[in-house]
């Protein structure tokens, strides 16, 4: 008999009916990424309103824990709120938070590049059962764009190539070639 393996992070599109009184809100830019004592916050709808994001939208669950994505409008946060750079976010990060950061990265793309039908111009639609932007017009669904990653190690005998970016934070930083 194989052991049972609880899921910590549930994607989602759909949120539950008996929600908790606070959720992790994951308040991105394209660079940055709001924390709490270097944590993304947990926090009840009178918290967030503090702080400078747009319209919210779920995209699952932490340990049964509401999880919604957030875009951030200004980096200007009220204390004890951070904004800090989502690489060095995802260098502190565990396993779980890094999948979740990324699919809220994802969902935020959509509802923010799909406002507007890209074959007719026209207004749509967020979709109630999955993260897609429907266009009553024309009938067009737009989905999240997966982006996929490569990662390679070139290597001469013992020894292995490293680089850093030259926009990377952390200019004393090396690291394998993506």
């Amino acid at each position: 008999m194989l052991p049972q393996m609880t899921m910590i992070f549930i994607p989602n599109a759909i949120e539950p009916e008996a929600s908790s009184s606070t959720a992790l809100y994951f308040c991105l830019d394209r660079q940055h990424i709001v924390v709490l004592n270097a944590r993304i916050p947990e926090l009840n709808p009178h918290g967030l309103s503090e702080l400078p994001v747009g319209e919210t939208h779920f995209f699952g669950t932490y340990k049964g824990i509401p999880c919604h994505g957030a875009p951030l409008l200004s980096r200007a946060m009220p204390a004890p709120f951070k904004t800090i750079n989502l690489r060095a976010f995802f260098l502190q990060a565990d396993d779980a938070f890094r999948q979740m950061a990324g699919y809220a990265r994802q969902v935020l793309d959509l509802h923010l590049n799909f406002q507007f039908c890209g074959r007719c111009g026209k207004p749509t639609q967020k979709q109630p059962f999955e993260h897609a932007r429907f266009c009553p017009d024309c009938n067009l669904t737009a989905y999240p764009r997966i982006s996929p990653a490569v990662i390679m190690a070139v290597t001469r005998n013992d020894r292995i190539l490293l680089a850093r970016g030259v926009d990377f934070p952390d200019k004393e930083m090396f690291s394998v070639l993506a």
